[in-house]
């Protein structure tokens, strides 16, 4: 059996039927649900009960940051009113680039820069099996394919990845390369020499004919375009016009904010505004981590959103079978 602690609830995972002795040799029987492989019922109604404790935790920071946020006004504490308040019991780091003339990726040996968080990916394999293809968006590139490798062996996902600060995309064999830049349709933006003009997601779904699909996984590392396009995502997420699975996104501090020791109040705005979205979007936030890679004084942080939907589908099949 599968033991797992849960605010001072111990909640044992079975296939078989324990005796007393069994059940209490190392445990304490005390708000004890055992779930039986056949009983999906009690199985739901265990998860019900974890949902009910994730949203208790969202109430409780919307509380804390709806009173609070201009009072968390500095690089190092801003983030500290938005941590985990879910759990996916399968999550697990992945996407470690192979070393030199080595393609023998192996699943968990995810170390180091580049490797994201992810949720429910057997649940998501799985699933594959038996509708279509899942699919994923890369947003942000530099030509690191170590996310895109990793998705091409161990889930065989059809995989897009935008980048429009490359010339040749070296990830050719595990996803389509765009070199599109996220951003607000027809503004222009640069970097790294290059230029080009945004396009919002609904605008790169449309294009490559996606509106029916879900995007099982949105990775996105695009340098600070989140402030601006993340929002119309959540509201289109939220009125069903698209559907995405999971997010691994690194949240940056605007380059001019870097240098000063107090946020500005439109900062603030912008960063309370995400994660209220974020909620109306039915996203739940199960990962985070401050990204210590990042340059000198930026204060990047990287996190792993989930939606309730998947959530819920990603637990059932890691404890219900």
């Amino acid at each position: 059996f599968m033991r797992m602690k849960y605010d001072n609830n111990t909640i044992l995972f079975t296939n078989e039927n324990l005796s007393y002795e069994e059940i209490i040799n190392g445990l304490s029987i005390e708000n004890t649900i055992t779930i039986n492989g056949s009983n999906r019922e009690k199985c739901d109604d265990m998860l019900d009960r974890f949902d009910k404790i994730f949203d208790e935790r969202r109430r409780a920071r919307q509380k804390r940051s709806q009173k609070e946020a201009f009072l968390y006004n500095d690089l190092k504490h801003i983030f500290d009113l938005y941590e985990p308040e879910a759990d996916c019991f399968t999550e697990e780091r992945f996407g470690t680039k192979a070393r030199a003339n080595d393609t023998n990726i192996v699943r968990y040996d995810a170390f180091g820069d580049g490797p994201k968080f992810v949720c429910g990916l057997d649940a998501l394999s799985s699933r594959k099996n038996h509708e279509e293809s899942c699919l994923v968006y890369s947003i942000g590139s530099r030509n690191d394919v170590s996310y895109e490798q990793a998705v091409h062996k161990f889930l065989g996902c059809e995989t897009h990845t935008f980048d429009p600060t490359i010339k040749h995309f070296v990830g050719g064999e595990y996803a389509s390369w765009h070199p599109w830049g996220l951003g607000v349709d027809g503004v222009k933006a640069k970097a790294y020499n290059f230029r080009w003009k945004g396009k919002s997601f609904e605008t790169i779904i449309k294009e490559l004919n996606h509106q029916n699909r879900t995007i099982d996984m949105l990775k996105i590392d695009c340098e600070g375009c989140e402030y601006e396009t993340m929002s119309p995502l959540f509201a289109a997420i939220a009125s069903r016009k698209i559907r995405v699975g999971q997010i691994q996104i690194e949240m940056h501090m605007k380059w001019q904010q870097l240098s000063k020791p107090q946020l500005s109040e439109n900062m603030v705005k912008l960063i309370t505004h995400f994660f209220e979205q974020l909620d109306v979007a039915k996203m739940r936030i199960v990962h985070k981590e401050f990204n210590h890679w990042s340059p000198p004084g930026n204060k990047n942080v990287e996190y792993l959103f989930v939606s309730e939907e998947f959530l819920r589908h990603a637990n059932q099949d890691a404890v219900c079978y």
